[in-house]
């Protein structure tokens, strides 16, 4: 551990480094919140229901990333490369108004998606109220998404870890409200780690300061002589985020690809046992969301060959204190998934080992690969994610139905495809 933690001083500088622990250690809070929630609730409802809840939770993060279409990302790098005050200023102020309109065109639109998606996965029929907040609640995922990416973006970051722990807190006193409740339904488990906290924070963010960015310069003048139907900052983000918003979506999607064909076979049991591995691995993410968040404004920014290698080498010093915590990690969600959740759920150890070393090795590879930010070349990204998806689909398609076979085929994929990744960022700089 001594030497992780040497390997870590020198890879990152002190501001660096600061920043990262901040932002980590409000998401282990947040995510620990979730963690435990989501173990409680296995526990109480059995594979069967847990599966179906666990449906809604992908359904409410793959919705969000649709939604998003890349603009947090692109709100980041436009932000960082832009010089002009009100030029940012513009940008932020149109991509909060997009997501305000979105939100309340979800009010109807989530009632067409939930009927649709009853249609289409059979085990969630009788859980319509879920799947419609679901939906809804992606929306606003969307918005909060946003506010933490204007922070990210002007590096705010305490106010960054600030909003992370709001969050957490409102989980946390919803979570005591509902387990004062016996765990009456799935739908106000959900409810309890999205709807309700995300409306509060929305609520929170508005009176402390998001307000004041919705509002119009002085001299009322947005855009310039010949004004466009569509403000000129958000076809800058659309262009750039149309590749990001595809790259996500594939990326997120992947994990969550077999857990969509074992629900639509009607397999609830495999279809719980692969979510029970699933709500384990996202422990793994807590720190590649961490360093993501504070190293992107800084990757945007890198313009030259020299700088990039830099970066590569200091990064690669890491690598074997970042597998050593992490196997640690891997060992101590092995005791706990056989001792807390117990039972059925013993059987989605082997799948969580599986899908555990596959995430921790394109963690890895995935810092590199931020680099095509400072290239500028998200498509690079986007094509190699969906190639993943389109491939991962079809052995899916073909192979047997288990949740093992598939854990396997997503392994083999997601590594794949970083690999490839790593390797086209390198052949652009030599």
């Amino acid at each position: 551990m001594r030497y992780a933690a040497f390997a870590w001083r020198g890879a990152l500088s002190k501001g660096l480094l600061r920043r990262f622990s901040g932002i980590l250690t409000a998401n282990v809070v947040n995510n620990i919140v979730s963690f435990a929630i989501l173990v409680a609730a296995a526990r109480a409802f059995g594979p069967e229901l847990f599966g179906v809840l666990a449906l809604a939770i992908s359904i409410t993060t793959l919705f969000w990333i649709l939604l998003d279409f890349g603009a947090s990302v692109a709100l980041v790098r436009f932000y960082n490369t832009e010089t002009s005050p009100h030029e940012r200023a513009k940008l932020v102020r149109e991509v909060l108004m997009l997501r305000a309109a979105i939100l309340v065109l979800l009010l109807p639109l989530a009632l067409a998606l939930e009927r649709a998606t009853i249609w289409l996965f059979p085990i969630v029929e009788g859980h319509e109220g879920l799947i419609y907040l679901a939906f809804f609640s992606s929306g606003l995922l969307g918005f909060w998404g946003t506010m933490r990416s204007i922070e990210q973006a002007s590096r705010r970051f305490v106010s960054f870890e600030r909003y992370t722990l709001a969050y957490a807190g409102l989980r946390s006193a919803c979570a005591v409200t509902v387990f004062l409740g016996g765990f009456s339904s799935i739908t106000t488990v959900f409810v309890s780690l999205y709807t309700v906290p995300l409306a509060g924070l929305l609520v929170l963010g508005w009176f402390t300061g998001y307000r004041s960015l919705l509002r119009r310069p002085a001299d009322g003048k947005d855009e310039g002589p010949g004004k466009s139907p569509i403000p000129i900052a958000l076809k800058r983000v659309f262009a750039y985020g149309a590749w990001v918003a595809v790259s996500a979506l594939c990326y997120t999607g992947l994990l969550r690809l077999p857990q969509f064909f074992l629900a639509n076979g009607g397999n609830a049991r495999e279809t719980g046992l692969y979510s029970a591995a699933l709500t384990f691995v996202a422990v793994f993410s807590l720190m590649n969301d961490a360093l993501r968040t504070v190293i992107l404004p800084d990757v945007s920014a890198l313009d030259t060959g020299h700088a990039r290698r830099e970066f590569r080498e200091r990064f690669a010093r890491l690598g074997p204190a970042f597998f050593a915590v992490m196997a640690l990690v891997l060992s101590a969600m092995v005791f706990a998934q056989y001792f807390v959740l117990g039972g059925d759920y013993r059987a989605s150890i082997p799948i969580f080992l599986i899908l555990g070393v596959a995430v921790v090795t394109s963690m890895y590879l995935g810092v590199f690969n931020t680099l095509i930010h400072s290239h500028g070349v998200p498509r690079l990204d986007a094509t190699n994610n969906l190639l993943r998806f389109a491939v991962l689909a079809l052995l899916l398609w073909l192979l047997s139905p288990t949740a093992i076979v598939a854990s396997l085929a997503f392994g083999a994929v997601l590594v794949a495809g970083e690999l490839r990744v790593y390797a086209l960022i390198r052949s652009k700089e030599t």
